[in-house]
């Protein structure tokens, strides 16, 4: 009876631990993609104000409105993912609709960017799309996270070349590392963001 009863009460706490074990993790989940871009966010701003130092010295016509106009979508991408981390459920969706039509608008604004810099052959331009990649590969990965469908590659002009930008899922310290590993071999130290824990 006793051996019974012990077989009885190990497959009760089996069995508890497996239906308890999702809402463990539901509440306490800071690792989720909201959370990851909201972390990521401060540092993706860090990253591009980086560029606009690198490519201060070009003067390129139009440049400075474009760049504001990028500064302006990761300010309304901030508000936007508080707004979904702290929405009820119902109003979850169309909140992540919001969120992806910024990241777009992030992405399209950047190309026009890319397009005011120039030709593709000048080096300072050259380093400033290889950073930008890092950028975007981040916000593509983040889309292909949160979007039902996968976003396909992002396609980017500069002069008369065609880069294809693939998705990347990036933690904020994976971010930095990437960022950091272009800036040493482009030879940019200054550009360097500093490291997170």
């Amino acid at each position: 009876m006793n051996s019974g009863r012990r077989r009885f009460f190990k497959i009760l706490g089996f069995l508890g631990m497996v239906l308890l074990a999702p809402l463990t993790f539901v509440g306490c989940n800071a690792v989720d993609v909201w959370h990851q871009i909201e972390l990521w966010l401060p540092v993706g701003i860090a990253a591009f104000e980086q560029v606009l130092n690198l490519v201060a010295p070009l003067q390129a016509p139009g440049i400075d409105a474009i760049a504001e106009l990028i500064k302006a979508g990761f300010a309304s991408l901030s508000a936007a993912i508080d707004a979904y981390i702290n929405a009820p459920a119902a109003d979850k969706a169309t909140l992540s609709q919001k969120v992806i039509l910024i990241f777009n608008d992030i992405t399209a604004n950047i190309q026009s960017f890319i397009t005011a810099l120039g030709q593709s052959a000048n080096p300072i331009v050259k380093i400033a799309v290889a950073l930008i990649t890092i950028i975007v590969s981040t916000i593509e990965g983040f889309l292909k996270q949160i979007m039902p469908t996968p976003p396909a590659a992002a396609r980017f002009k500069v002069g008369r070349e065609e880069i294809t930008i693939q998705p990347v899922v990036r933690t904020r310290k994976d971010f930095i590392a990437a960022w950091n590993e272009q800036c040493r071999v482009d030879l940019h130290p200054e550009l360097v963001l500093p490291q997170v824990k």
